[in-house]
């Protein structure tokens, strides 16, 4: 009775990838909101430095079997299937990692990219401030609602005056 019901069950049960391994971008995942395709980067960033440029990338495989390749460097994946590896971004501009995902159990690999675009240059403002007829400083006019400077005192002084 089992043979006949379990094949009957074969006619509606349909599998192209039972048991094969397929290798795909799936088989990677990131940590702190990077994912495959574009992602912004700034001052602010979790996992990045502005001072040296660098961005700390972790993430995840997962299979034991996946291999995987960012920009130029082959990645040490551990055994629980996490890794790290640090990106130098710079901190202007736009950044493309190629990233390579495969197997080592079958010759397929995918292709993705990992695209940074980075801000992280501290703006700065110099406002050369005039004085009227009276040698008063003229005033300073913003459309920002919130403004902050950070003068001395002594600066902030003649400026209010």
């Amino acid at each position: 009775m089992r043979i006949v019901i379990a094949h009957q069950l074969s006619k509606f049960v349909k599998s192209s990838n039972r048991g094969k391994t397929v290798v795909s971008a799936a088989d990677v995942t990131f940590d702190d909101g990077v994912k495959f395709g574009t992602s912004g980067v700034n001052a602010k960033t979790k996992n990045y430095d502005p001072k040296t440029g660098k961005l700390t990338l972790t993430g995840k495989v997962n299979r034991p079997t996946t291999t995987l390749r960012i920009g130029n460097q082959d990645v040490r994946v551990k055994s629980d299937g996490t890794f790290k590896l640090v990106l130098d971004l710079g901190n202007h501009g736009s950044k493309v990692f190629p990233v390579l995902i495969g197997d080592t159990t079958i010759g397929d690999t995918v292709q993705e990219r990992l695209i940074f675009y980075v801000d992280a240059n501290t703006p700065e403002v110099t406002l050369n401030h005039e004085k009227d007829e009276q040698g008063h400083y003229t005033p300073i006019y913003t459309n920002n609602d919130k403004a902050a400077s950070s003068t001395s005192l002594e600066n902030a002084k003649a400026i209010l005056t």
